[in-house]
């Protein structure tokens, strides 16, 4: 369970995409949550709104868990949002690898017993791991994938 909401790159890339005054501006946080100017007012939007909505809704889950429960930032512009949030969030990029390698050792040990490497498992592990790679490589120079 948990939720769905656009995206850090989506959201920054609508703004600048939907009105045509708006100009593209890099994901950085500004000085104050006030901004001066458009730019800053962007920034603001785009890093303080989402870590506001971020905290918001593991407030709302504790609420409905009843107990705390712990939470892991990972991927995209997760550091770059999390850093801004008043909630303890665990920061781990690697999450994701842990979870694929984990299964390809779980799929591995169970053909050991036919002396061969599972290759569809092994194949489809590599993809996504490539996948993975031009996501980040992607979200790095703000391309939307």
């Amino acid at each position: 369970g948990g939720m769905i909401a656009p995206g850090v790159g989506v959201s920054l890339g609508a703004l600048s995409a939907s009105a045509s005054q708006l100009p593209v501006v890099s994901l950085c946080a500004p000085k104050k949550a006030i901004g001066k100017n458009t730019i800053d007012c962007m920034q603001s939007g785009i890093v303080f709104g989402n870590a506001a909505m971020v905290d918001g809704m593991v407030q709302r889950f504790k609420e409905e868990l009843g107990e705390v429960a712990s939470v892991v930032a990972t991927g995209g512009y997760s550091n770059s949002i999390i850093e801004h949030c008043k909630e303890d969030i665990i920061h781990d990029d690697a999450l994701l690898l842990y979870g694929l390698k984990a299964i390809y050792n779980k799929n591995k040990d169970r053909n050991k017993k036919a002396g061969e490497l599972p290759l569809f498992s092994f194949s489809l592990l590599l993809f996504i791991f490539f996948l993975l790679m031009i996501q980040q490589v992607c979200s790095r120079i703000n391309v939307e994938i």
